[in-house]
């Protein structure tokens, strides 16, 4: 018998896309000219990472949602990297391993004062909604405190997309420099 999880878990990834619709918002311009405000881009990855995780999860299939973890985990840090504030990558990464982990051992503590039994299964159960908003957390920050850099003087900031069809494979692929 297969063992599928929670559906929970399944519902409160997809809200996930929802949480984040207010980034793209602010991503627009504020009229500062010096500051540049790239959380759009940090809530692509996080997008693409809660599907990956929610179809691993929905599959009960461990190398996809660990592909998503890891996306989750490293995207938006790669995504502070190419726009060249390390600072961001490195407080990234702390605040999307370290809100999980505070969170999700905050909820598996009380579950275990609670315990009648203190089953392990009871345990990562109970973890599983502090992982879930502790992430959400580290998702919010950082697209909204984390993700802004500093412009030069000069520097001109545009989204460049070039689409790109190539002969031989079907498909296409969008290339572009933010």
């Amino acid at each position: 018998m297969q063992r599928r999880p929670p559906t929970w878990i399944a519902l409160a990834l997809g809200v996930t896309c929802l949480g984040l619709v207010p980034t793209a918002a602010a991503a627009a311009d504020d009229g500062s000219e010096d500051v540049y405000r790239y959380g759009y881009q940090t809530a692509i990855m996080d997008v693409a990472a809660a599907g990956i995780l929610t179809t691993g999860l929905l599959m009960d299939e461990p190398s996809v949602y660990w592909t998503g973890a890891f996306a989750y985990a490293a995207g938006a840090p790669m995504v502070h990297m190419a726009q060249k504030n390390h600072s961001g990558a490195f407080m990234s990464v702390g605040v999307r391993i370290g809100a999980p982990l505070l969170l999700g051992l905050a909820g598996g503590a009380i579950a275990e004062t609670q315990s009648k039994d203190g089953s392990s299964q009871e345990l990562i159960e109970s973890s599983g909604p502090g992982l879930l908003v502790g992430g959400l957390l580290a998702v919010v920050i950082d697209a909204q405190i984390l993700a802004v850099r500093e412009v030069e003087t000069g520097e001109r900031v545009r989204l460049r997309a070039v689409p790109l069809v190539g002969g031989g494979r079907a498909g296409a692929a969008l290339i572009g420099t933010f």
